[in-house]
Order: structure tokens, then sequence, then C-alpha cells
């Protein structure tokens, strides 16, 4: 009887420890401040590699994760910096994983005027073809 008592009271405290972990795992990870210049660093796959290795020793899915995904630069910045650290994640992204906005398409949530291709191709024409356009070639 003791010893039954005994085997569930420590399988109560090895639930207790677990919960523990995940929980001290999951404030890890949202108050963790790393480093914009780790991922500037990667500029080839071999660098890659590394930085994965690294970073993710014992985690196999997110290793496979992060050695395959496409845009690297996006995850880098969102494991250098947790959710408690959302501006500087932000001025990771901004600075290291800038696209170059395409004619026609939104710039910082600006509007961009353009001329119709007919006015530009006659400009001295007196019809108002002028048009504004938001995020798509019209």
């Amino acid at each position: 009887m003791r010893k039954k008592a005994k085997r569930r009271l420590n399988k109560l405290n090895q639930e207790l420890l677990n919960v523990r972990s995940s929980l001290n795992d999951g404030l890890k990870n949202a108050y963790k401040k790393g480093s914009i210049e780790n991922c500037k660093k990667v500029s080839t796959d071999e660098d890659k590699i590394h930085y994965c290795t690294a970073n993710f020793p014992d985690n196999p899915n997110d290793l496979q994760d992060c050695k395959t995904n496409s845009d690297f630069c996006d995850f880098c910045c969102h494991n250098e910096f947790g959710e408690m650290f959302v501006q500087l994640r932000e001025n990771c992204l901004n600075e290291l994983c800038k696209v170059p906005a395409k004619k026609g398409q939104l710039v910082n949530g600006r509007w961009i005027w353009e001329k119709k291709q007919e006015e530009q191709a006659n400009p001295n024409s007196n019809g108002s073809t002028n048009s504004l356009s938001i995020g798509s070639n019209l």
C-alpha cells in the first residue's frame, strides 16, 4: 500500500517537473534576445547549415525547417528575437529581409502615383488619363 502511494506521488512529482520545464522553455523562448549579426553572417548554404545545427540541436523538426526554409532571413529573425522583443524582430526583418517594391505596389502603406502607358507615349494629349493605383498594375 505504501509502495503504491509512493509510486503515485513520484508520478505526480514527475508530471509537475515536466510542466515546470515546459513553462521555463516557453518563457526562455519569449525572452530570447539574440543578435541581428547572427543573421547577417549567414550568406552561403554552408553557413545556413552551421547556423541551424548550432541553434536547433535538440529539435529535429525545427532543424529540418531551418535547413529547408526558402525564406531563411525571416526564419532567422524570428528565431533570434522572442515574442517580447517585437520591435527588435521588426528591425531585423526590415533591415535584412526587405524586398524591393515593384512598380505599382504600395510602399510602406503610401500611395504611388503613375501615368498610364498611353499618356507616357503621347504626353501632349489634352485628355486627363492620369491614374492613382494601389497595389497592382491596372
